[in-house]
C-alpha cells in the first residue's frame, strides 16, 4: 500500500513536469514566432521623428536585408557644436530603433544639416554606422552627446 501511494505521487510529479515542459515550449515558440515590426517610412518616423521645416527627423530610407540606410535631417541651432548636438539628438533614437526593430543589424545614418533658420537646402554633414552588437553593448543611459561617435563605426565627414 505504501508503494502504491509513492508510485501515485511519482506519476503525478511526472505528469506535472511534462505539462510544465510543454507550457514552457509553447511560450517560447509563440514569442519566437512574433512577426517582426513592419519597417516603412511611417514606423521608422514613429521612432526617429519625421523631418519637416525646422524639425529634425527621418527624410528618407532604404533597406537591404537586415541593413538600413537612413537619411536624417538635423536642424542644428546656430552656435551649437554639430557633433555634440547629433549625439544628444540621435543617441536615444538609435537605442529605440534597435529596441523596436529586432531584425535590423546594421544601420548607416547619413546626417544632413541646413544653415538657415528655415532650412530648404539640406547638405550632407556626416555619415556613420552602428551594428546591433555595438548597440547592445552600449551604455545608453550614461552616453553623453559627444560620446556617440566614440561607439559608432565608419564615421565620414562630408564638410
Amino acid at each position: 500500500m505504501h508503494h502504491a501511494r509513492n508510485a501515485g505521487r511519482l506519476v503525478g510529479i511526472m505528469v506535472l513536469a511534462a505539462v510544465t515542459a510543454l507550457a514552457v515550449a509553447a511560450c517560447k515558440k509563440s514569442s519566437e514566432s512574433e512577426p517582426p515590426a513592419k519597417i516603412d517610412m511611417e514606423s521608422l518616423s514613429a521612432v526617429l521623428g519625421r523631418a519637416g521645416g525646422a524639425t529634425s527627423g527621418l527624410a528618407d530610407y532604404t533597406r537591404t536585408g537586415d541593413s538600413l540606410r537612413l537619411t536624417y535631417h538635423l536642424y542644428v541651432p546656430q552656435g551649437s557644436d554639430f557633433d555634440d548636438f547629433i549625439g544628444a539628438d540621435m543617441a536615444p533614437k538609435i537605442k529605440s530603433l534597435y529596441d523596436t526593430f529586432k531584425g535590423i543589424d546594421q544601420v548607416t545614418f547619413v546626417v544632413e544639416t541646413a544653415e538657415t533658420a528655415m532650412p530648404t537646402e539640406w547638405k550632407p554633414y556626416c555619415s556613420f554606422s552602428m551594428t546591433r552588437d555595438v548597440a547592445e553593448k552600449t551604455n545608453w543611459t550614461g552616453l553623453l552627446g559627444r560620446d556617440l561617435f566614440k561607439v559608432c563605426k565608419e564615421i565620414t565627414y562630408s564638410r
